[in-house]
This record gives C-alpha cells, structure tokens and sequence, in this order.
C-alpha cells in the first residue's frame, strides 16, 4: 500500500514538473481563439463549393491543379479535407498544429535542463504572431498552405536533433519524418529551406565522415519536391495571370529589383510592422552583451538594435509622412524611398548579427542562430519573385517571423538561468507579453 501510494506521488511530481505544461496552456489559448472564427468566407468557400460538387474526385482534381494552378498538391488534399469537414474539426486539428510548432521549436533548440522556462517563453512568443493574418485568404486555406506546413518541417528537422545528440531513430519515425517532410516541402518558402537546412548537414557530415544514409535520403525528398514545384505547369500559369491581376510592372522587372522588392518587403515587417519577435530578440541579444561582456564599447554598440527598433515601435507610426512612404513601397520605380527602407534594414540585421556574434564568440552556435536568421529573411525576400507580394499580405512573413523566435529561443540557452532575479524578470516580462498577445488575437479575430 505504501509503495502504491508512494508511485502514485512520485507519477504527480513529475507531471506537476513536465515542461511542456506552457505547451498545452498555448494549445488551449489558441483552441478559445479559434471557437470565435468562421471559416466561410474567401478561398474557403470556393474549395467548400468544389469538395461538395457531385462527382468529385481528389485524384483528377490534383492533377488538373497541377497543371493549371498549383503544386501544392499534398497541402491541398489536406485543404479539400478541412474544407469538406464541420468547421470543428479544422479547428481542433489547426490548435494542434500549432502546439506542434511550439513542441518542435523546444525539442529542436533548447537544452533539457531549462526546458521549462523556454517553453515558458515559446508559449509567449507564438502568443505574439498577430494571427489575423493567417485569415487573409480564408482561414482553412490560408493555415493549411502556411502554419501546416510550417510545422511539418520542423517535425521533419527533428532526426538532425537526435542525431546530435546520439540518440537513435526508431523504425516507425523514418516512415512519420519523411512524410512530414514531404508535406512540409510541398510549400515553396518551407521546401527551400529544408533544402538549405538538409543539404548542409549533408555536406557536414561528408566532411566530417560521419554519413547517416537517412540525412541523405531526407535531402534527396528536398531536392525532388524542388523539382516537382520547378516544373509544375501551373505554377507558370498562375505567374502570368496572377501578373496581369495584381502588378503588372512585375514582369517587367528584372531579377535584381524583384530581390531589392523582396528585402523591401522585409524590411517593411521589420521597419513598419509592430514586430514583437524582433524587438524581442535584439533587447535579449543586448542584455546578453551586457552580461557577458565587461567593454564599454561591446555593450555601447549592443545597444543600438534594441534602441532602433523600439524607436520605430514608439514613434514611426505617428511620424508625418509614414503613410505616404508605406503606401508607394509597392511601387519600385520610388526608388529613393526603396532603397533606403532596404538600406536600413540591412544595417539593423548587420548590427543585430553583431551582437549575436558578441553573446556567442564565432561558435558553432552563433553560425547555427545567423543561419536561422539568414533563412528566415531570405524565405521573406524570395516573395519577391512573386507578382503577389504585397498582394499576399502579411501571411508570407509567418516563416521570417517564426525564424526570429527560434532565435531568441537559442539565445535563452546562454541566458544565465543562476542569475534568479533576472530570470524571474524575464519570464514576467514574456508572459506579460504572451497574455497581451492572446488577448489581441482574441479580439482580432472573426
């Protein structure tokens, strides 16, 4: 009896400490958020229509829409099923979506030891992703074609994880990894970046002759879905038409200006757009400095990322002529206007990089949180080949916005967790801002 009832206490110790608490408390906060949407307006209702036509058939329609339109063909067969569904089941499968990204961001970046005040800070900043944006297109197609994706990649990063680690992947977790990657990269931005991310642990591990046969075979399934998007017939189709529709000017430009286009946009979710994450991640990169550095002109220069980015948080949007500015940064022949929003951009993120380098002294980890950052922006800047990219909205940026909080959240495996008054500051202060977060999205949503 006592040994029963001592199991039983030892079972609620552990479930009282298990990390992934704040987790689950994301889930049931973005589950609340998503009682108040109604997906039936946009895109959503037009595959609505399509999935409930007599005789329809998801084989012929992927085909058609291959060679028409698009090759997002696995993501879209998931689309026909959430459109086809009650409307709950999109949302309880959407929640959990999410929670996947949270779970995989904390299995792939954070040290066990101070699990817990990670997830703590996951939680938080994924609270702070305005997920308006996600309804831009319809809610379902919109989710499906970017946070769904998302988190298949991430669930498909995660054998690099255990292989780093040592630990061995299981027989039935090749079958799950790889499929995830399949639909993952089955959406352009996510697609190049697996591509990135597996081809390089590709070449590592030649170098350092260390070839896991399955890294191989992962990047094989990049390069092919590549391929398989390259030469989608529908793809080109829709390029034309989507040209004529939303930027006419776009097929005139060559592919220099289509990239300057690209960092302009991103600069504009740095510069013009309220981006929590960043502020976030060059406030905790000075802290960081500051703790770890003792010179004066280290912590001095550390200082300028967060000071320029809380001032344009502060003050930009009520500045004389901001609206005229944001509004011609759709038109490239305002060059001036342009190229000093890309200008300007690329001096925050070099400062930024500075002081990343500063809190990590050139090792392999500073390399490994510049990449995460590279990608991020580079997948944002990539929309410049597209003649929708301010047509798109805000939904493009989700992969930059997330690339940045997987950043911040490497960084809080330097954060000096013995130092208790300032951990508890810092939790405070992301929580506070987590519950700010899932109050606008609350709000924000219809």
């Amino acid at each position: 009896m006592e040994r029963t009832l001592g199991n039983y206490q030892s079972f609620w110790k552990k479930t009282a400490v298990w990390p992934y608490w704040p987790i689950v408390l994301l889930g049931c906060i973005y589950f609340i958020i998503h009682l108040r949407i109604s997906p039936n307006f946009a895109d959503d209702q037009v595959f609505a229509s399509i999935a409930a036509a007599d005789g329809f058939n998801i084989f012929q329609y992927s085909v058609s829409r291959y060679l028409t339109w698009s090759s997002r063909t696995l993501l879209e067969v998931l689309l026909m099923w959430s459109v086809s569904v009650p409307p709950v089941l999109w949302k309880i499968c959407d929640t959990l979506i999410i929670v996947a990204v949270g779970v995989f961001l904390s299995k792939l970046l954070l040290r066990d030891e101070h699990r817990m005040q990670g997830n703590m800070a996951i939680a938080a900043l994924l609270l702070l992703i305005p997920y308006q944006m996600m309804s831009s297109a319809g809610w379902i197609a919109t989710t499906v074609n970017y946070i769904w994706p998302l988190a298949f990649g991430l669930i498909s990063l995660y054998p690099l994880r255990k292989l780093a680690d040592g630990k061995k992947i299981k027989g039935y977790e090749y079958v799950l990894y790889s499929a995830c990657l399949l639909f993952g990269a089955n959406q352009e931005q996510m697609c190049a970046i697996l591509a990135a991310i597996y081809g390089f642990f590709t070449i590592y591990m030649f170098v350092k002759k260390k070839i896991h046969i399955y890294v191989f075979i992962q990047f094989i399934l990049c390069i092919l879905s590549l391929v398989y998007i390259l030469l989608a017939p529908g793809n080109d189709v829709r390029t034309v038409q989507e040209t004529a529709r939303w930027y006419p000017e776009h097929g005139t430009f060559s592919l220099m200006q289509k990239v300057m286009l690209g960092i302009v946009a991103a600069g504009k979710d740095i510069i013009f757009n309220k981006n929590w994450p960043f502020l976030i991640l060059c406030i905790l990169s000075c802290v960081l400095v500051w703790q770890k550095s003792e010179k004066v002109s280290n912590r001095i220069f550390a200082l300028v990322p967060p000071f320029f980015a809380a001032s344009l948080f502060a003050f930009l949007p009520y500045s004389a002529g901001y609206q005229a500015l944001l509004s011609n940064l759709e038109v490239l022949t305002a060059s001036t206007k342009t190229a000093a929003v890309a200008v300007v951009s690329i001096c925050v993120l070099a400062c930024l990089i500075y002081s990343l380098r500063l809190v990590f002294r050139r090792s392999a980890h500073f390399w490994l949180t510049l990449g995460i950052l590279f990608l991020g922006f580079a997948s944002r800047v990539a929309i410049g080949l597209s003649p929708t990219i301010w047509a798109s909205l805000d939904r493009t940026a989700l992969f930059f916005l997330v690339s940045l909080i997987a950043c911040i959240v490497f960084l809080l495996n330097e954060w000096d967790f013995k130092n208790k008054n300032a951990t508890f500051l810092l939790l405070i202060v992301l929580v506070s801002l987590g519950v700010y977060g899932g109050v606008s999205n609350f709000f924000a949503v219809v």
